[in-house]
């Protein structure tokens, strides 16, 4: 136990009083020495979230969220409840970092918070705790009528279960008559990292396709039409974003033939897919799979800015990470940076 004038105390009372000095650097700088002192300062920590006019409130729940220590739990969760958004939010994350298991219900209950940023942080806490009790928390979550405006985050809590009633879970939301539901199931699945939910990708992929082609050949279409197949579309791209999440050579495939699309926009998504699987992984099985991208490209008159600009930039970024495999000589459409012959939209 360190006497009230020791070095240390010094330190940790100046510490704590430069927490609402009115210069940034001067309270970063208290923080990181909070956080080398460590659990000595987390009953004054604790003090200052309980003083409702302490203008030190938020930089003490933020400092108690990055200790990383497992007696702040209790603070943490009293303050879930704190009439400050922002102390709500840092106790949300504090307790994922955590992983208290034992804080579920709390940020269950938080995930029906006011705030955006608080729900969010309570559902990514509760992403990150895992097991038996969250993936009950995020079923009865996401079937909350009252939170739809989660629904995409709820998914993604969700896909980052290892659990086999989350994964039915998504699945469901796949064959939704909800354009948003379907949007988020997608979010959900790709996160999964599971080449096994490709199928069920690649099927919604062409779900209304057979619907879309026929509404297109109709020149007198309504107006809940039209959001239909920009529906439809969004989707799509969502799906390649997805499959480019999942990796493997599967997923190189698919998108390698995606490219074929009549859509500029879908080839756009399907290139800036593949540049992030290659990035991730550059194996020498992709360079086989991989055809010159420019070759694929449709005339630029059909091009957005958008898509030209996505092409362009998957083509550097595919270049660049196929630059790196040494097992095999690279394709002429995939020379190294600087090449002449390096392939580029106009």
């Amino acid at each position: 136990m360190q006497s009230d004038d020791s070095p240390g105390r010094e330190l940790l009372l100046q510490s704590l009083a430069d927490l609402t000095h009115r210069e940034l650097e001067v309270r970063e700088q208290a923080v990181a020495a909070l956080m080398r002192i460590g659990a000595e300062s987390l009953p004054a920590l604790a003090a200052i979230l309980q003083e409702s006019g302490h203008t030190g409130r938020v930089i003490a729940a933020r400092t108690l969220a990055q200790m990383g220590a497992g007696s702040a739990s209790a603070a943490l969760r009293r303050h879930l409840d704190d009439p400050d958004a922002r102390v709500r939010e840092w106790c949300a994350v504090g307790l994922g970092r955590l992983r208290d298991a034992g804080a579920v219900p709390n940020l269950q209950a938080r995930a029906h918070d006011e705030s955006f940023p608080v729900a969010n942080a309570a559902v990514e806490a509760l992403a990150t705790i895992g097991g038996q009790k969250t993936v009950v928390a995020l079923l009865k979550l996401v079937d909350d009528p009252h939170l739809e405006h989660l629904k995409a985050e709820l998914c993604v809590a969700l896909g980052q279960m290892q659990d086999g009633r989350a994964r039915k879970r998504l699945f469901a939301l796949l064959a939704s008559g909800d354009p948003n539901a379907r949007l988020a199931a997608i979010g959900g699945l790709g996160v999964t990292g599971d080449s096994a939910v490709l199928p069920h990708l690649l099927m919604a992929k062409e779900r209304f396709t057979p619907f879309v082609r026929e509404l297109r050949y109709r020149q007198d279409r309504e107006p809940d039409e039209e959001r239909f197949i920009a529906d439809y579309e969004r989707e799509r791209a969502a799906i390649l974003t997805a499959v480019g999440q999942i990796g493997g050579v599967a997923a190189v495939a698919v998108l390698v033939e995606a490219l074929e699309a009549q859509s500029p926009e879908m080839i756009a998504s399907a290139a800036l897919a593949l540049a992030s699987i290659v990035e991730r992984d550059p194996k020498p099985e992709y360079v086989r799979l991989l055809p010159p991208l420019r070759a694929q490209l449709p005339p630029r008159h059909l091009l957005s800015a958008a898509a030209r600009k996505a092409l362009r930039e998957s083509i550097r970024r595919i270049t660049d990470a196929l630059s790196t495999c040494k097992e095999l000589p690279l394709p002429a459409s995939t020379q190294s940076p600087g090449t002449k012959s390096l392939p580029r939209p106009s």
